[in-house]
């Protein structure tokens, strides 16, 4: 498929998703204050569903990036129609309507970002015709569970109405059902899992590099999911980060797949290691310093001025060091190019102290920077004998 025809096919899906947000956005003004920042969440994988079907127009995840995001749209102005018509214009019959629609979308949805995102990555193919298994459990577990959400719903249609997030009663056949459903998905979602190391092991290069992409948006989004726990409370910025974090995996996934500053990841995940320990390790030394100098002045932890200004001059004296430290043993492991540069860099200042000859040290010079920072040509330029 050419990016002609691919454009074809992507704009109306992509129009029908944001009518669809507008139309949630509208539903929700009527009942009071839309939850905008929720509600305007699927225009984000729109926009890169858009862009990948576009750009990468044989990469199937592109297709499926796109499908999604249109799918998370109906999904939010279903629900918008269900509560809008059962508490504002009390239209049971919309309101039904809306729940019938609202039923099976999150199942279609979140099995196919648990299964095939990961299974497709990077490059929108199996690993190998051994996982065909994989992708046709995923799918049958998705078909089959969203027809069972919708049935059900339908069987029970007035209680999905008066209380759509509740318990669905589930007659005992169903359940069976319910329960296969439930196991191919974990199976598939878990080879999912796997296949990314599988993938892991093979690739090198560029392959390598987006798979780093990969894994840096999950361990963003997993940090978001620590936030937004429930033991910090709803706070504000909580609330956003989590949200937020959302978004992190198809970003970097997005990313990956276009190839968009693909290197610069080494950095980043070296960079954003090595401050996550240092903060720890900097709140460790303040808590710890803290507990322990009020335990001395026999004070409650956080009432002794003193000890808190102790605790934190002990914190920041360990800032410089730890940071340095850590660091070092960060880039060892996540960004050895930087690492490798920087003790061949020493190597050199340490032979250049010893080193008398000229030509040994021009020689020596241009095998250095060829090393760390490989440029195309390395050319020394040295000043007359007689000039000063």
């Amino acid at each position: 498929m050419n990016r002609s025809i691919a454009r074809r096919a992507a704009t109306p899906i992509a129009v029908a998703a944001v009518v669809l947000v507008a139309a949630a956005l509208a539903l929700q003004a009527i009942g009071g204050p839309p939850d905008v920042a929720e509600t305007l969440m699927p225009l984000a994988f729109v926009a890169l569903g858009y862009l990948l079907a576009i750009r990468v127009p044989g990469n199937a995840l592109a297709w499926l990036f796109l499908g999604v995001a249109a799918l998370f749209a109906f999904s939010q102005a279903a629900d918008s129609l269900l509560f809008v018509a059962r508490d504002e214009w009390g239209a049971l019959s919309l309101a039904k309507a809306g729940a019938l629609a609202s039923s099976w979308p999150w199942m279609a949805i979140l099995g196919t970002v648990a299964t095939f995102f990961l299974l497709l990555f990077p490059d929108g193919k199996l690993p190998g015709r051994r996982w065909r298994w994989v992708a046709w459990t995923a799918g049958a577990s998705i078909v089959l569970g969203s027809i069972t959400l919708f049935t059900l719903t339908l069987v029970d249609l007035d209680q999905a109405v008066a209380d759509p997030y509740g318990e669905m009663a589930t007659p005992p056949a169903w359940e069976v059902v319910g329960i296969a459903v439930a196991a191919g998905l974990v199976v598939s979602a878990l080879a999912s899992i796997v296949s990314l190391f599988v993938r892991w092991r093979r690739s090198h290069g560029v392959a390598r590099q987006q798979l780093k992409w990969f894994a840096f948006g999950g361990l963003v989004q997993l940090l978001g999911v620590v936030v937004g726990m429930d033991w910090w409370g709803d706070h504000p910025v909580t609330v956003f980060v989590a949200e937020a974090s959302i978004l992190a995996l198809p970003v970097t996934a997005a990313l990956a797949i276009l190839r968009f500053r693909l290197y610069d990841i080494d950095r980043i995940l070296s960079r954003t290691v090595a401050y996550a320990l240092l903060t720890s390790v900097v709140v460790a030394v303040y808590l710890g310093g803290v507990t322990l100098l009020s335990s001395v002045t026999a004070t409650r932890a956080g009432d002794s001025p003193a000890a808190v200004a102790i605790a934190t001059l002990l914190a920041a004296a360990a800032f410089g060091p730890a940071r340095r430290r850590i660091q070092v043993a960060v880039d060892r492991r996540f960004n050895r190019a930087r690492y490798d540069a920087a003790r061949t860099a020493e190597a050199y200042r340490s032979r250049l102290r010893e080193q008398l000859d000229l030509e040994a040290i021009t020689s020596d010079l241009a095998a250095t920077a060829g090393a760390t920072v490989q440029p195309t040509a390395v050319t020394v330029w040295l000043r007359p004998g007689g000039a000063r």
